[in-house]
């Protein structure tokens, strides 16, 4: 059975978006979604990603795949161990399923310190990687990385070599576990919202102006100062902060929202 999908940033637009939609049932989305399942991202995205911390975060519950596919920006990363993608001057060789399928269409050489455990049958020949993972914890969900474009065209007229594919790879995500059903939490709420929310329940600020001082120069959330100032206009209008403090409603909103995760996190790193 395919895992839900949902296609986040650039990867959910386009013509990528309609190929995977036929393939995988995916789904766009602009939120980090509170169920089990695959987050899909571009490389390009990923990296750049203003609240990529986020995008791990989501990780941290069992029975959650984030998968990284191209297009990628080459260079080396560290987020959250360190990996180099470059671009790949020969094809690789051999293969088996969608690496064999798409082996010709492969633009870039992945390596790092990623797991293979359990998916050796999704390499190419040699070492050269299709695909890797990266588990934060044994409890947690998974990262994983590959170098296929399982977007392409050639996927179309092959649904079940992508499908089983990424079901193969979803299982090393373990099994989630049972959660109450997430109710709505406010009206016309983004992730940018949340993102404030959480800033200003991770630490006690005396005005908003020292909280907006804190939000420019933070090294998680890229929002700016007059992008601030409208959002917490917003969520003053819902009721949901009081100066520089989330009130009651805010407080509650978080706390079942599938943000809510990340909060301990960002205290931790408040001290």
């Amino acid at each position: 059975m395919i895992p839900p999908v949902w296609l986040y940033g650039r990867i959910g637009e386009g013509r990528r978006q309609r190929i995977l939609g036929m393939t995988l049932q995916a789904a766009s989305t602009s939120e980090f979604p509170v169920e089990s399942g695959v987050l899909m991202v571009s490389g390009e995205d990923f990296v750049l990603e203003e609240q990529s911390s986020l995008l791990l975060q989501w990780i941290q519950e069992p029975g959650r795949l984030l998968l990284v596919v191209p297009p990628f920006q080459p260079g080396a990363q560290d987020i959250p161990i360190r990996w180099i993608v470059e671009y790949a001057d020969s094809l690789p060789k051999d293969g088996s399923g969608l690496a064999a399928l798409l082996a010709g269409e492969v633009q870039y050489r992945l390596q790092g310190d990623f797991l293979t455990d359990h998916i050796s049958n999704m390499q190419f020949a040699g070492q050269t990687l299709a695909v890797g993972y990266y588990r934060p914890r044994i409890t947690t969900g998974v990262l994983a990385v590959t170098v296929l474009p399982i977007w392409s065209l050639r996927t179309v007229d092959h649904p079940k070599l992508s499908q089983d594919w990424l079901t193969q790879l979803y299982a090393l995500a373990g099994r989630p576990r049972e959660t109450a059903k997430q109710v709505q939490t406010g009206p016309n709420l983004t992730p940018l919202h949340f993102s404030i929310l959480l800033h200003l329940a991770s630490r006690e600020y005396a005005t908003l102006e020292e909280a907006l001082d804190s939000l420019e120069s933070s090294p998680i959330f890229k929002i700016s100062r007059e992008q601030g100032k409208r959002l917490c206009a917003d969520l003053a209008e819902f009721g949901y902060i009081t100066k520089a403090s989330l009130s009651e409603t805010g407080r509650e909103a978080l706390n079942k929202s599938p943000y809510a995760i990340y909060l301990t996190p960002l205290k931790e790193g408040n001290p």
